[in-house]
């Protein structure tokens, strides 16, 4: 995610197999999940190259994929699309995309967190 490139986390299994509490994990801090552990670590080291004049911006989007479904779970506030709006993936040969599907900057793991507790 440093280094130019886009990443994303994806959790694929069961209902009721364990990926939400493998990704989110709980509040305790040896029982921290995928995403609270990266988010630290990526926010962290981006602290570090800041100081060599790196400049960063991140941003997180939340999917719901579910009987080949995709569903927004972050509607934005001056945009309140139901999060039940339906979504489609578009692969252009150069990109794959979600058109319509919202990000929200954020600037600390822990305005990351806010966000994804406003989609759970």
């Amino acid at each position: 995610a440093l280094d130019g490139f886009k990443v994303c986390i994806f959790a694929y299994g069961q209902t009721g197999s364990g990926k939400t509490f493998t990704m989110n994990g709980q509040n305790e801090a040896d029982k921290r999940g995928v995403i609270p552990r990266a988010a630290e670590q990526i926010f962290a080291h981006a602290a570090e190259l800041r100081r060599f004049g790196w400049d960063f911006e991140f941003t997180v989007s939340v999917l719901e994929i579910y009987n080949e479904d995709l569903r927004d779970l972050l509607p934005s506030a001056d945009d309140p699309v139901e999060k039940t709006d339906k979504l489609r993936i578009v692969d252009d040969g150069k990109s794959i995309s979600v058109p319509g599907l919202h990000s929200v900057q954020v600037r600390n793991a822990a305005e990351m967190h806010h966000i994804l507790d406003l989609a759970a």
